[in-house]
């Protein structure tokens, strides 16, 4: 809940600093080059690019947690049913 707060905010503020920069740019990137556009809509897609890397850079690590976590949880299983049954033969022979 936290962090969608957060995404919230953080989006209402780039809106907001966006729409105060609406003076039309060109931009140049590499041999690419677009017309004057709104510094805003630059801003913005910029912005959205951004978050796109990020979650395409946070997937291999957000995978490889939920390996580990799944092969944590199959030890824990496995451990349990082992206790589970040691306490079994204890009271039996207790």
């Amino acid at each position: 809940m936290g962090s969608l707060i957060l995404a919230l905010a953080v989006a209402v503020i780039i809106a907001g600093f966006a729409s105060l920069n609406s003076a039309p740019v060109s931009v140049s990137f590499l041999l690419w080059r677009a017309p004057e556009v709104s510094l805003a809509l630059v801003i913005i897609i910029s912005v959205f690019l951004g978050v796109i890397m990020a979650i395409l850079f946070a997937i291999p690590q957000s995978v490889k947690q939920l390996t580990r976590i799944s092969q944590l949880q199959a030890k824990l299983s496995k451990y349990e049913s082992e206790a589970k049954k040691s306490n079994e033969e204890e009271k039996k022979q207790g």
